[in-house]
This record gives C-alpha cells, sequence and structure tokens, in this order.
C-alpha cells in the first residue's frame, strides 16, 4: 500500500481485531514511508521466504544490504498479542527461528504503526546523533522522503534529515503510553531499557512502573513491547 490508500487508524483497529481472531494479516504491509526499521519493528515480506507466512521481527543488520529476522520462538509463530513478546523476541534462537534476508525484501507491518515522529520527541539520526523533533516536512520530499526537522541534543544546532533516517528514543523516566500489543492504551514511567542480544545499540522493549488497578497506590513494574510513544 502507498501512503494515499493507507487504510484510516479506525479501519486498522478493526481489522488488527479481527486479525487477533482468525490470524490472516501476519504479514499484511505498507509501502508507507515511516522512520527506520529497528530490532523489535514488526515486518512483512515482499518476497515470502519457504516456510514462513506471519511476518516477523527484525533482530539484528547483517552484512551488507541483509537483515535478520526473527519468525519462531523455539520453533512456534509469534504472537504479537503475547504479554511476554519481548521476552519471546529476547530468548536465545532455535535453528530456524531467526532468517536472513534482503532489506529489500521487508517492509514495516501494517500494523508496527511507526511511520512519523512528533513534535517535541527524542529521536536518534543514523551514527549515534539525538535530538528533538521541531517539525515533520511532508511537503519538502525529495525522493519521497518527508524530511524532520530536529534539535542536536548535544551541539544544540538544528539539523534536517530524511524521516527514513530517524527513530524514536526512550531513557529511563520517560513517562509513556503503549499504542499497540497486550499492554495497549497502559501508562508508565520507563524504568530500564531493554536490548537485543547484548549490543546495547538499539533498544527492542522498555521495562515500566505502572499504576495497577488495586487501588493501593503501589506501581509494579511489567516489560512491554516498544510499540510506544511519549506522553
Amino acid at each position: 500500500m502507498d501512503r494515499g490508500t493507507d487504510p484510516p487508524a479506525a479501519v486498522l483497529a478493526k481489522w488488527e481485531a479481527l486479525d487477533a481472531l482468525a490470524g490472516l494479516l501476519g504479514n499484511m504491509f505498507t509501502h508507507s514511508i515511516g522512520m527506520a526499521l529497528s530490532p523489535g519493528t514488526r515486518v512483512g515480506f515482499v518476497v515470502v521466504p519457504e516456510g514462513t507466512i506471519n511476518g516477523g521481527y527484525v533482530v539484528d543488520f547483517s552484512v551488507g544490504q541483509t537483515v535478520l529476522v526473527r519468525v519462531l520462538v523455539a520453533g512456534r509463530h509469534i504472537d504479537p498479542r503475547a504479554d511476554d513478546l519481548v521476552e519471546q523476541l529476547s530468548s536465545s534462537a532455535q535453528p530456524g527461528d531467526v532468517i536472513v534476508v534482503p532489506l529489500a525484501h521487508i517492509r514495516r507491518h501494517l500494523f508496527a504503526c511507526d511511520l512519523r515522529p512528533q513534535t517535541g520527541e527524542r529521536i536518534e539520526l543514523e551514527g549515534g546523533r539525538s535530538g528533538f523533533v521541531e517539525a515533520v516536512d511532508e511537503a519538502c520530499q525529495p525522493e519521497g522522503h518527508p524530511q524532520v526537522h530536529f534539535r542536536d541534543r548535544i551541539a544544540q544546532a538544528t539539523g534536517v534529515a530524511p524521516v527514513s533516517s530517524v527513530r524514536r528514543q526512550f531513557i529511563q523516566g520517560d513517562l509513556i503510553r503503549v499504542i499497540r500489543g497486550a499492554h495497549r492504551s497502559v501508562c508508565g514511567v520507563v524504568t530500564r531499557r531493554i536490548f537485543f542480544n547484548g549490543n546495547f545499540r538499539s533498544v527492542v522493549g522498555l521495562e515500566l512502573n505502572v499504576r495497577r488497578d488495586s487501588g493501593n497506590g503501589i506501581l509494579k513494574p511489567f516489560r512491554s513491547c516498544l510499540l510506544t510513544q511519549p506522553l
């Protein structure tokens, strides 16, 4: 799908609810230009590898234009609605759980919902730089890429980068709201960032302190998938 034909958010929500029952949209992807793919991003396959029907999650980027995608956990398909999704993706892989595919053969999953950063959000850029979004220019699109105007966190200088080269960045203490998955609509404070493979390059999950409905005012931690946005 291109950006002009992506379904409205209300339609996507209905599709997602139906998919939870039937599981028919596991490999549904979008061609819309969004933020950079990173470990933990849910993807679908343009060219479907043999034996794979439900897409997967980016694990890491290999040499050249190839990417490691986790398609199974202990030989079983991954449930994107599982409470322990982050733990599943972070667990040791068995033979066949992770496949290597060309980067050109994957697209962001239709339900990944990570196309644009919002004004004020903290972002990470290629090369390790980080900053805060000041604006997203949809009208200025060289090669079809909307431009993100940001202020560098260290140098305090302003800069511009294609939206496809930036990703959200979360740190301890951020107040966030989960927008996808089993913990959807839960709000909490980031207490720990979870990484893949101990490489400490890209965050795949967040541990949050959230207020339970018990009424005792105690904050209890749990983990949620990195499909979130700051409040």
